[in-house]
């Protein structure tokens, strides 16, 4: 390790500090948001350890205290690609009860490291510092790294196959952030087997850390939280700039959707129930658009929108029938049937605006609405 390490080391560990200070909530909520929180103090706690390692520092002529660091690095180090799995599995809601077997199985080998992390302080089998201060790594080095290595392709994995799936297209861009780990950190431990004094793991632990937070922040501004469909100020960019760029071989079509009886079902059922209607509406949109790539939204209060590029109209009365098909199916077992009312509209020219084309729209769905009553 030189001295350009250590400024590479200290520059990440502010960069992960600014992180945990935006992102942070009390670490012991229990929260989705607070486990990340944990795993960036655990890569900052990694970073401070591997500085702890350099034989040039306060602690020079304390070979025991080097060899702890050390130890206590490769074992953090460890725990960091396990911990991204479980968040990775809480993010996208796939863990269940009766997996527990299975995970403490999948963990096994983690614990395994870590042990073998700290005997190696005494017996040398991952690294060996001699009494000369002089860094040597040991035999389980590379068999550490292969290891190590399986755990940071796991995830990429685990999201790659609900990135390419088109039934997850609306959620695709949180899982190629969850991805970035298996790509970033596994880059940067095949630089740091070949160049010792580069901390590439640390480095690419920093960026999927900061890609993920980003993207939280970037949620958090553009999406609904009760729906967690793209919210209305989201609606507005992404139209915006598609009506000055429309497509050439296809048309732009923008649906507006509105719940039928939504004050009924308020007024009789309670609020909660209203706020479940929504749930379920907006999940049928995922499952019917989010396939077929359209962008999804709820524009306020029991509206929502769908933006569609088709060659023919007839396309769109085929839309809005399956939307209506699968909500009455998925509505079965709730406590009135749900149906909702849609228009769509053309976007007409290169620079239609957004007022014109959805109130063109919003004639069209009350027109329908008013044929129905």
């Amino acid at each position: 390790m030189t001295i350009t390490t250590i400024y590479i080391l200290l520059f990440c560990s502010c960069i992960l500090g600014l992180i945990f200070r935006a992102a942070y909530v009390p670490l012991k909520n229990g929260s989705i948001q607070a486990y990340f929180s944990q795993i960036v103090l655990l890569a900052i706690i990694s970073n401070l350890l591997y500085i702890g390692t350099y034989s040039e520092s306060f602690f020079k002529d304390e070979v025991e205290l080097i060899r702890l660091f050390n130890g206590l690095y490769f074992a953090v180090t460890a725990l960091l690609p396990a911990m991204w799995i479980t968040y990775s599995v809480k993010v996208m809601k796939v863990y269940k009860p009766q997996m527990v077997f299975a995970r403490t199985a999948f963990m096994l080998p983690i614990a395994i490291l870590v042990i073998i992390s700290i005997a190696s302080i005494w017996n040398g089998w991952l690294f060996y510092v001699n009494d000369d201060n002089v860094y040597h790594r040991g035999p389980l080095y590379l068999p550490y790294i292969i290891i190590l290595a399986f755990y940071m392709i796991s995830p990429l994995a685990i999201t790659s196959k609900r990135v390419i799936n088109k039934q997850f297209y609306a959620e695709r861009s949180t899982y190629v952030s969850l991805s970035t780990f298996g790509i970033f950190a596994l880059i940067g431990v095949t630089l740091e087997v070949f160049i010792a004094e580069l901390p590439g793991s640390a480095m690419g632990t920093v960026l999927t850390l900061l890609v993920n937070h980003l993207e939280t922040q970037q949620k958090q501004i553009s999406v609904d939280t009760l729906t967690k469909l793209n919210n209305r100020k989201h609606f507005n960019m992404f139209l915006s700039n598609l009506l000055h760029n429309l497509p050439q071989d296809s048309k732009v079509f923008l649906f507006v959707l509105d719940m039928d009886k939504f004050k009924h079902i308020n007024d009789d059922f309670g609020h909660m129930k209203g706020d479940e209607a929504l749930i379920i509406i907006s999940n049928v949109l995922k499952k019917v658009c989010g396939p077929k790539g359209h962008f999804i939204s709820r524009f306020g209060g029991d509206e929502f929108t769908v933006i569609a590029k088709y060659k023919r109209e007839h396309e769109c009365d085929a839309l809005a029938q399956e939307i209506g098909e699968t909500l009455r199916a998925d509505s079965a077992n709730f406590v009135c049937p749900l149906s909702v009312s849609i228009g769509y509209a053309a976007a007409n020219e290169l620079g239609d605006n957004i007022p014109d084309l959805f109130e063109r729209a919003d004639k069209q769905l009350y027109k329908k609405k008013r044929s129905r009553e």
